[in-house]
């Protein structure tokens, strides 16, 4: 459900280094997903690189080598609208600069750059990002499942409940940069799952959770409550279902289907929380079933 655009090889590798320096004069804050050592993706040796513009990108563009040389601009399945008229841009862009042509995967005529942005006009992204929308709604719709879309900052959880109060594609795509940037742009914590093993070998995936923080949380087993209200301070921890937050912690705000946005417990109500959360916890990393 991706879609593509190509620029013809002109001869030779086109050198990923000069694509992100190309996309960073008009984007200066385009990112890669990959390290950008010299001996990491910005070599020519690797197939591919995967980059985004913090706080506009819904999902990451994939830039990468065709089997015969050509460049290819790779927008995922419910990119933003702005998402594809950047991949739009570059593809028209790289090819004007090495005096190439472009093609699309439901066009495979070579055609001069300004015919791609004439075609792939403003309206144009704004209309495949409302045709994406649609076919996610009528997949969900089908089958009543919850789909996992991967974003630049974490998965995106569409599902019946998120999509069913979601009107229009401009709403939806509001909501997907909300759920990834919002660490961005505010004094959010966003939290890292850590991996523990159990006695029984088995692997408990959970993040911390302490007094004072905002936290933005992707779905996760468990959550690691921090008894002290001093994170520097020792005070041990319990586990807590990931579950239970939104039923002990009011104005606990659903992302999408399944991230929340837990508001930060001032330190002064964290002793009554934790007394109320210990009495729900749970002993994952004990052997027996998780």
């Amino acid at each position: 459900m991706s879609y593509s655009f190509y620029v013809k090889s002109p001869g030779f590798r086109i050198p990923f280094r000069d694509i992100l320096a190309m996309l960073r004069e008009d984007f200066p804050e385009y990112t890669l997903q990959e390290s950008e050592e010299i001996s990491g993706p910005l070599e020519d040796t690797y197939e591919a690189i995967h980059g985004f513009l913090p706080t506009v990108s819904t999902r990451n563009l994939e830039i990468a080598y065709t089997a015969g040389g050509d460049l290819q601009f790779r927008v995922m399945f419910c990119a933003s609208p702005q998402d594809y008229a950047i991949s739009v841009w570059a593809a028209a862009e790289c090819a004007r600069r090495f005096k190439t042509t472009v093609s699309t995967e439901e066009n495979d005529l070579p055609r001069p750059p300004d015919a791609l942005q004439s075609d792939w006009s403003e309206e144009e992204c704004l209309a495949q990002g409302g045709r994406d929308f649609r076919l996610l709604r009528t997949m969900v719709a089908e089958d009543g499942k919850t789909m996992k879309i991967a974003g630049p900052q974490r998965p995106f959880f569409a599902g019946p409940k998120v999509l069913g109060a979601i009107d229009d594609a401009d709403l939806f795509f509001q909501v997907f940069r909300r759920q990834q940037w919002l660490d961005v742009v505010s004094d959010v914590h966003a939290s890292k799952t850590i991996v523990a093993t159990t006695n029984g070998d088995k692997e408990v995936a959970f993040a911390a959770f302490g007094a004072a923080l905002p936290y933005l949380m992707s779905p996760l087993p468990y959550v690691a409550v921090v008894r002290a209200t001093d994170h520097s301070k020792e005070g041990g921890t319990f586990f807590l279902p990931f579950k239970e937050l939104p039923q002990l912690i009011e104005n606990v705000e659903f992302l999408d289907e399944e991230t929340i946005f837990v508001p930060a417990v001032p330190t002064n109500d964290w002793p009554e929380f934790v007394a109320r959360a210990e009495r729900r916890a749970v002993t994952p990393l004990e052997d027996g079933p998780i």
